[in-house]
């Protein structure tokens, strides 16, 4: 191995860990600051009332663009699905 591929190696180690300090300092001042969102893990489709990995029980779905479940309708599974077939 050259000593250039040696040195681009420990540049981008070293780089890679700068990286790595600066977005932990971030994260950290974001939880701080109580700017950091935690995204829930969805178990279920996507309804008015949908599961989540986090809770036992149902929660109301009103953050998403599907929050009235029309996704999952029948008739536009049907539709998709003979779309698809094509």
């Amino acid at each position: 191995m050259s000593s250039i591929t040696r040195g681009v190696r420990r540049l981008s180690t070293a780089a890679s860990a700068s990286l790595a300090t600066r977005l932990n300092h971030d994260l950290d001042a974001m939880r701080s600051a109580g700017t950091f969102k935690v995204e829930r893990v969805i178990t279920s489709a996507m309804e008015p009332s949908m599961r989540i990995a986090e809770s036992a029980e149902p929660v109301l779905n009103f953050c998403a663009n599907n929050y009235l479940g029309l996704s999952n309708h029948p008739r536009l599974i049907e539709a998709a699905g003979r779309y698809l077939q094509s």
